[in-house]
């Protein structure tokens, strides 16, 4: 009776801390949908949740529409968010889904037992490119 008791809230509290999180990440991406420009804060947060293989549309529902798409008007495979000034968020494509995410100019939020989302590495696990 005791293991299924501890069970129950354990199940109830996990319950708990993931919505509490999806609402958490719901205030971030009203708030960045909203405010251009002046949402470090809420980049932060959000970046985490941008994980390898979600669809464009999610991402779009996500951050909303980005300020650039590629690097020619004709390309669409790399969005680009301004997060404050010069400070970026970089949403890669291919197939509709995400293969790679940058945080430029700001750092991600990390969570406890989580991956970091979308392939960021910390500059620092980055291979140099001055190395063979």
């Amino acid at each position: 009776m005791k293991k299924t008791l501890f069970a129950v809230i354990a199940t109830l509290l996990c319950v708990s801390l993931a919505s509490a999180e999806t609402n958490r990440i719901a205030a971030a991406s009203t708030v960045f949908r909203q405010r251009p420009g002046f949402r470090t804060k809420e980049a932060r947060i959000l970046f985490p949740a941008l994980t390898n293989g979600m669809h464009r549309a999610d991402v779009k529902t996500l951050l909303g529409d980005p300020e650039w798409k590629g690097v020619l008007a004709s390309s669409s495979n790399e969005w680009t968010y301004s997060v404050f000034y010069s400070t970026l968020l970089v949403v890669h494509f291919t197939n509709d889904c995400i293969v790679k995410t940058e945080a430029v100019g700001f750092e991600p939020e990390q969570r406890t037992g989580q991956q970091q989302g979308g392939g960021y590495s910390p500059p620092a696990a980055r291979p140099s490119k001055l190395t063979p």
